[in-house]
């Protein structure tokens, strides 16, 4: 029979060094399906916040070492929205109003009964619930339609398919070379589908290795394994109600793709180590930039599994199919880095935008995003030049401007081949004093080389006194 997953169960601490409190909140909250983890002291608790993700803890306020207060302040420090509930002894207003003051969502006194204990924990995981609703209300507004950029035709086309998509609980392959957005396109689905208010979980399996991965997306009872000291719920158990994103699906192995083909016909799952199966529903969002029927023929991807996942195929197009796409990219991030740097704005220079319409980019998106990201941190003055941009970017492009005269000079070669050379190598001259050397580092070429290049424009530096 599968286990029944509430929507109100949550992960939760207790610290406290009174070892008969630690195993009877165990035994209750165990028994209500909590998943529990027990620590007697503040450090050892704060070890474990570092390393485990948690819904609520419950925290003592008269330990030795660490006090109950002194611990909250500094598990909020590790996990901000932590809802944390205080036991005390002591209960007085003085105390209560100091742990709220803090950042406590309530407090109980000891001695407690189980109802008391169940009540006060099923109100604190109902504040985090809220809280984990709120975060994904942020992230449906960053993973809206207003944050994916176009105005190609081609975009439209794709993100209308998407829509359509949707409305269904399909399973879903993004397929499209590296970069292109294939997991936004997911963000897209979820959140313009039933499912939106629930989870979207995300694993990349091309990061994670095969070993841990199982683990990770089907979590594993306390002993399964050396070190297992505890129950986890994977990432299947944590995607319930909503999405489950499996990114580069390609990389799985071929044991993983034979559970996972299970999970989908039968809706259930086993942790390692469980015997009882635990029932999920989820809709399936797979991404791969890999060729996965070729993988097939290699007998290294279920052809069971591909049908699968198959149900609804969505190609995302890579950068240099959407005509139009690059310019309205560009101002996109541009402002986006003006925003977070609290700065002016940034804009490309003509010569700059003319060559990042030209490139190919073989990176799509992410690639344009990274290049412009570095291109506004060197730059000084708000305007992108050529010179703030990749070498290689010129390597496969051709300026059909004057470049600017602060350019560096691979950036501008195409340009003073056509008679623009020499103003530029005199220009440059002239601010530098007549330093050869200095120009020469202005524009990026050796000392030797610039004197060549002096001696083919007939230049000579205005003060010769000072090179060495």
């Amino acid at each position: 029979m599968a286990e029944r997953v509430s929507p109100n169960r949550g992960s939760i601490l207790v610290v406290d060094d009174d070892r008969a409190v630690l195993q009877s909140c165990e035994n209750i909250l165990t028994d209500e399906g909590h998943e529990v983890q027990t620590a007697g002291h503040g450090m050892a608790a704060l070890d474990l916040l570092k390393r485990t993700c948690f819904d609520l803890a419950l925290v003592d306020l008269k330990m030795p070492g660490m006090n109950g207060l002194e611990m909250l302040e500094a598990a909020r420090r590790i996990k901000p929205d932590l809802v944390v509930i205080i036991f005390t002894a002591y209960a007085t207003i003085e105390t209560a109003v100091e742990a709220i003051k803090l950042g406590a969502f309530n407090y109980v006194t000891k001695p407690f009964t189980a109802l008391e204990l169940v009540a006060t924990v099923e109100k604190g995981l109902m504040r985090a619930d809220l809280a984990r609703q709120s975060v994904r209300r942020r992230e449906e507004s960053a993973a809206g339609p207003d944050n994916i950029v176009w105005q190609s035709s081609v975009m439209e086309a794709t993100l209308n398919t998407l829509r359509k998509v949707a409305q269904s609980d399909a399973n879903v392959l993004i397929t499209g070379e590296s970069g292109t957005g294939k997991e936004l396109a997911a963000r897209f689905v979820h959140f313009a589908s039933k499912r939106a208010n629930q989870p979207f979980v995300a694993v990349d399996c091309a990061a994670i290795p095969d070993n841990l991965l199982e683990s990770e997306l089907f979590g594993y009872e306390k002993g399964a394994f050396t070190g297992a000291d505890h129950k986890k719920r994977g990432l299947l158990e944590l995607a319930d109600g909503g999405t489950l994103l499996l990114d580069e699906i390609g990389e799985m192995s071929m044991n993983l793709q034979a559970r996972l083909l299970r999970v989908l016909q039968e809706r259930v799952f086993r942790r390692l180590g469980a015997e009882k199966v635990t029932s999920v529903n989820i809709r399936l969002i797979s991404s791969t930039n890999r060729d996965l029927l070729a993988r097939v023929r290699q007998e290294r991807f279920r052809s069971d599994l591909l049908f699968r996942l198959n149900v609804v195929n969505v190609q995302m197009p890579p950068l240099r199919a959407r005509q139009g796409d690059v310019a309205v990219l560009c101002r996109h991030f541009l402002d986006l880095h003006a925003r977070n740097l609290g700065g002016p704005e940034i804009r490309l220079s003509p010569e700059a935008a003319e060559a990042m319409e030209q490139y190919r980019w073989p990176g799509n998106v992410r690639e344009l995003q990274n290049i412009l990201e570095r291109a506004v941190v060197l730059n000084e003055g708000g305007i992108i030049s050529v010179a703030d941009l990749p070498d290689f970017i010129f390597d496969a492009v051709e300026l059909h401007e004057q470049a600017a005269p602060h350019t560096a000079y691979k950036a501008v070669r195409s340009a003073w081949i056509d008679g623009q050379g020499r103003q530029y190598f005199s220009e440059l001259l002239a601010r530098h004093n007549g330093n050869v050397s200095s120009a020469a580092r202005e524009a990026q070429i050796s000392r030797k080389s610039f004197y060549q290049l002096m001696k083919k424009f007939n230049l000579e530096p205005r003060r010769k006194a000072l090179e060495s």
